[in-house]
């Protein structure tokens, strides 16, 4: 499995996907592009990471958001009132 299917799997933006993991954008370009090639260990537990830990983050994610939804439409149905 290559960097970009790994990506994939998550359905981010090169960028998001840094962010997330703590990968430069340019490192993630390069392996990408074939430019610089990811080393066989590094590919193997990024994949099992997000593998294991990507549904989990996406689970927290949509559960804060919904919160801060919930709180800001709260604040903003306040200030009308």
């Amino acid at each position: 499995m290559s960097v970009k299917e790994i990506r994939q799997l998550t359905g981010l933006s090169q960028q998001k996907f840094g962010d997330l993991y703590h990968i430069p954008l340019r490192t993630i370009q390069n392996w990408e592009s074939g430019t610089n090639e990811i080393p066989e260990y590094t590919l193997k537990l990024l994949e099992r990471t997000v593998r294991e830990d990507y549904p989990a983050k996406k689970q927290f994610f949509r559960r804060y958001l919904l919160s801060f939804y919930r709180h800001y439409h709260t604040k903003k149905v306040r200030y009308l009132i």
